[in-house]
């Protein structure tokens, strides 16, 4: 069987500043950037990764991480 995803919306936001990171974005002991994709789980962003935030209930917030060409390829920005 073939399945085809149906279209969403999602809520990201880009990493461009330090100086003003995204929501989800945080700085550890070593200067270096991260976000917490689950429980105990960081993963390492770069200066334009973008950042998809995902709510997970009863969990909280977390993040999955983007690189800027395959979020070109897979998002389009939504106007309203």
């Amino acid at each position: 069987m073939k399945f085809r995803s149906r279209p969403f919306e999602i809520e990201a936001n880009q990493f461009v500043s330090k100086t003003n990171p995204p929501i989800g974005a945080r700085q550890d002991e070593n200067g270096s950037w991260y976000v917490i994709m689950s429980p105990g789980q960081r993963i390492r962003i770069s200066l334009g990764d973008w950042i998809i935030l995902e709510s997970h209930y009863p969990l909280g917030m977390f993040a999955r991480v983007c690189d800027p060409d395959q979020f070109e390829q897979w998002y389009e920005k939504v106007t309203d």
